[in-house]
C-alpha cells in the first residue's frame, strides 16, 4: 500500500482465486464474458457501508501462479477504493487552516500589544501540536511522511514565520524608537557585556 497521499489516497486490493492442487494442464480458470464487467457481479449496497472507503471500480484478470515445477491457473479481481475525505477535512485540515488564519490576526494588532501576540502565538502552537498528535493516532504507521503530516508541518512553519515576524517587529519597536530610558538600559547592558570581556 502506498500511504504517501494519505488521507487523499486510493487503494487497490487484490483477490486471487486459483488452484494449487491441479496445474494449468489439468484446470484452466476463465472469466465468463458477460459485458464489460466480465461476469463479475458486485453487491454495491453492502460495500457502501464501509466507514472509510468507497468502491470506485474493479478490474478482472486471468493470472498464472508459477512455482518451481508447475504453473497454476488463477483468476484475479482488483478492487479500487477511494478514502472518504470528510472526516479528515473537518478534524484536521479546517482546524489547521483556522489556526494559521488566527496567527495572521497578530499581524493586525498594535505593535505594542506584546502580551496579546504572545498569547495568540502560544495558543496556536499548542493547538497545532494537539492536532498533530491527534492525527498521529489516526494515521497509519509508515516510514515516509503522509500528505496530512506534510500539511500540518507547513501550517506549523507558517506559524513559526509569524512568530519570527513578531520578534523582529517587537525588537525594532522597543529598541530603535529613540526612547531615552530604553537606550539607557541598552547602554548599561552593553557596559556589562564589555566588562566581562577579558583584557
Amino acid at each position: 500500500m502506498d500511504m504517501s497521499r494519505y488521507p487523499l489516497d486510493k487503494q487497490a486490493c487484490r483477490l486471487i482465486i486459483g488452484s494449487y492442487a491441479y496445474s494449468s494442464d489439468e484446470v484452466q480458470y476463465k472469466w465468463r464474458i458477460m459485458g464489460e464487467d466480465n461476469g463479475v457481479k458486485i453487491d454495491y449496497e453492502s460495500i457502501a457501508d464501509l466507514p472509510q472507503f468507497s468502491l470506485s471500480g474493479f478490474k478482472v484478470y486471468e493470472a498464472a501462479n508459477l512455482t518451481r515445477d508447475k504453473e497454476y491457473s488463477a483468476l484475479e479481481v482488483r478492487f479500487y477504493f477511494d478514502r472518504h475525505f470528510g472526516y479528515f477535512l473537518m478534524n484536521f485540515y479546517v482546524p489547521c487552516a483556522l489556526v494559521v488564519l488566527l496567527c495572521w490576526v497578530a499581524f493586525f494588532t498594535k505593535r505594542e500589544a506584546t502580551a496579546e501576540r504572545i498569547g495568540i502565538g502560544i495558543t496556536n502552537v499548542l493547538t497545532i501540536v494537539l492536532i498533530s498528535l491527534d492525527s498521529k493516532s489516526d494515521s497509519p504507521k509508515v516510514d515516509s511522511p503522509t500528505a496530512l503530516e506534510v500539511y500540518i508541518w507547513i501550517c506549523y512553519l507558517t506559524h513559526l514565520i509569524c512568530m519570527i515576524e513578531f520578534t523582529v517587529v517587537h525588537y525594532h519597536t522597543k529598541y530603535n524608537t529613540g526612547d531615552p530610558e530604553i537606550q539607557e538600559v541598552e547602554r548599561e547592558r552593553l557596559r556589562q557585556i564589555i566588562k566581562q570581556i577579558p583584557k
